[in-house]
């Protein structure tokens, strides 16, 4: 991205909790607006979105279904969550013990994983910049109008039939914890006990970083599958000390590649993430071996 970032990208930046800084003003007659646009759009109202949750979310039942009777096997069971990374570079798995096997979970995130955050990025995407009061009215707002992702009210019922307790792990303001309990139970997706089955940025331990909570949870859960929307959702470590767009080198290296569709599950969210920022440039995306420019006549 250049440097006139669009304002709905920059700002669901921070709102995610992926940069500290704030993005400068964008006019709603910038150009640089379009992409904002366009991401918005297809975000919140094309139908390869919704469907591409709701494929995210059949195969997440299927393979919860699948590993369950596993859990009562004598075989070592490996969680979801990783740990680190091994000598050669392998990512290391946590193993379930006998206790955490009678209570399994699946951990997801929330905003554009579980509930949809339409309204507020509509707003932003008249060319309001990010304004941190603002967010947390909206998350106020948010539980009088919540709309969940295609696909995760079905999967959300389907796992507590299998005995399976969702968790939620979201970088949303712990300030606003009532609300978004008000706001997952009225987007049908049940009851999150704070603490316990709902944790939010500066629970356990200060700052955006996840793995705090999921290794909390992974005292008592066997973590199965996880569900997000960003790699932060699923690992620190893919994004650690890398710079810009080369984490999706990382993420798609075989360190990482046999977990995808097999206990992570991304959904897809092109309108922020930690792929925009004013370092991220299209040189960086597309290398030089791939660049085109038509031939003269």
């Amino acid at each position: 991205m250049t440097p006139g970032v669009p304002a709905l990208l920059a700002a669901a930046l921070v709102l995610g909790g992926c940069v500290t800084t704030r993005p400068a003003a964008v006019t709603a007659a910038a150009p640089a607006q379009q992409p904002s646009l366009y991401a918005t759009t297809w975000t919140y109202g094309s139908a390869e979105a919704a469907a591409l949750g709701l494929q995210a979310y059949s195969a997440l039942t299927n393979y919860v279904a699948g590993r369950l009777p596993a859990l009562q096997g004598a075989a070592p069971f490996e969680s979801a969550l990783v740990t680190g990374i091994d000598g050669a570079g392998r990512p290391q798995r946590a193993l379930c013990t006998a206790a955490m096997r009678a209570h399994p979970a699946v951990v997801l995130d929330i905003d554009e994983t579980g509930l949809l955050n339409s309204g507020a990025q509509y707003y932003a995407a008249q060319g309001h910049p990010y304004d941190e009061a603002e967010w947390a009215r909206w998350l106020d707002d948010r539980a009088a109008q919540p709309t969940p992702v295609p696909g995760a009210v079905a999967a959300i019922a389907a796992l507590r039939r299998l005995g399976v307790t969702p968790i939620w792990i979201s970088n949303a303001t712990n300030s606003r914890r009532d609300a978004t309990v008000r706001a997952l139970a009225g987007a049908g997706l049940g009851d999150a006990v704070p603490l316990e089955t709902l944790f939010l940025r500066d629970d356990i331990a200060p700052g955006s970083d996840k793995q705090p909570r999921r290794l909390n949870v992974a005292e008592r859960h066997c973590i199965i599958a996880m569900v997000g929307d960003q790699v932060g959702d699923f690992t620190s470590l893919i994004d650690a000390g890398k710079p810009p767009l080369a984490s999706r080198r990382a993420a798609a290296a075989g360190a990482y590649a046999p977990l995808w569709g097999q206990g992570w599950f991304m959904l897809p969210n092109p309108v922020y993430g930690a792929w925009n920022t004013p370092e991220a440039t299209l040189e960086d995306a597309v290398p030089q071996s791939l660049r085109w420019h038509p031939k003269p006549q």
